[in-house]
């Protein structure tokens, strides 16, 4: 199968007979289970059905033919909890678009990327459909490639970010919401310009954000003010995973889930 992208960032994509992909639920403990799980389909082409082949841990297949009338999502339900879900195309084209499983023991948190991929905030607008979900919060974060950009305006991005939240604030009125700033910058002179455009960006997120109803959380500033602008990798932009894990216990302290 091959990838690409999709409301949960990856779609997987095959029409090869027997072409077939698993997969493994047993995280964060070898005895991880789940009740059921949703498979959410791509686009499908019209006129065409689809054959799959289902299979729960070591158990027998299931034929499921999926009419090309039909087209979102296929529920599978155990006879009992599994770990591995196994597909495999029979017949057409299959496109996953993404999974959602219940787990047997419910997590206090549940965390999903059925999102809008893209560099900018600015694949927001083009959206006609969001992913429909009774989201408690939503985090959008963004930035560092509109800093990045040549023609880069300070005025230009502000209008573009407020017609973006503006979009999907239409589609989720009633959910918290947070704005992420871009992270720090290296030490280089040109990363010192990106620097300066990632705090720029960060102020014109703090007005949007206001203006939304939503929370902000200045990586930028969180970075310059414990150090931790150190835990960059080499291309003076991305984080290192040690870097990667201390921002996301600074973010889940800064922005706690309970409550509104």
């Amino acid at each position: 199968m091959s990838p690409d992208f999709g409301p949960g960032l990856a779609v997987m994509e095959a029409e090869t007979q027997d072409a077939a992909l698993a997969w493994d639920f047993r995280w964060p403990s070898p005895s991880t289970t789940v009740q059921a799980v949703t498979i959410h389909l791509g686009p499908r082409e019209p006129g065409r059905s689809l054959l799959l082949a289902i299979s729960a841990d070591d158990g027998p297949e299931r034929i499921v033919p999926v009419p090309s009338a039909v087209a979102e999502e296929i529920q599978v339900q155990g006879d009992a909890p599994f770990s591995v879900l196994r597909l495999r195309v029979v017949a057409g084209r299959a496109v996953i678009a993404g999974l959602e499983p219940v787990y047997e023991t419910a997590s206090p948190v549940v965390v999903d990327v059925f999102a809008i991929p893209g560099a900018t905030a600015q694949g927001w607008q083009g959206v006609s459909q969001a992913p429909q979900r009774l989201y408690d919060l939503v985090v959008l974060a963004f930035g560092t490639n509109e800093a990045a950009a040549p023609a880069f305006r300070a005025g230009t991005y502000a209008d573009s970010l407020r017609r973006s939240v503006a979009r999907w604030r239409q589609a989720y009125p009633q959910a918290r919401c947070v704005l992420v700033t871009p992270p720090d910058r290296g030490a280089a002179q040109a990363s010192q310009q990106q620097s300066r455009r990632h705090a720029e960006v960060a102020v014109i997120q703090r007005v949007v954000s206001h203006s939304f109803g939503c929370a902000l959380w200045d990586w930028q500033g969180w970075m310059r003010s414990t150090g931790r602008s150190v835990l960059l990798q080499g291309d003076q932009t991305h984080l290192s995973a040690p870097g990667y894990e201390a921002s996301g216990r600074a973010f889940a302290m800064a922005v706690p889930l309970g409550g509104r």
